[in-house]
């Protein structure tokens, strides 16, 4: 069994790949990667699949490494909120 360490190294690496491999698609593509700063949306690569795959990736372990190391009682406090924000805005 893995220790909590471990656990925690491997969505950090798994989310440097998938960075790495969403920067590949992009090279490949020859489009430019996306920057906050870009004052247009940027163009895509024509086949998105690799990409998705990546991002898809990236933002499960973001979320996993996230959650890992957020205290319960901070989730418990920021979650709940923001998940009732749908159905508050529903009923005006």
């Amino acid at each position: 069994m893995s220790s909590p360490k471990e656990v925690l190294r491997s969505l950090v690496s798994l989310i440097s790949s998938a960075t790495e491999d969403a920067i590949r698609e992009y090279e490949v593509a020859g489009c430019e990667v996306p920057s906050i700063d870009a004052p247009t949306e940027p163009r895509l690569p024509t086949d998105t699949t690799g990409l998705k795959k990546a991002l898809r990736i990236l933002e499960g372990a973001f979320h996993q490494l996230s959650i890992t190391l957020t205290p319960p009682a901070t989730t418990m406090y920021t979650w709940p909120a923001s998940a009732l924000l749908p159905i508050a805005a529903s009923q005006t």
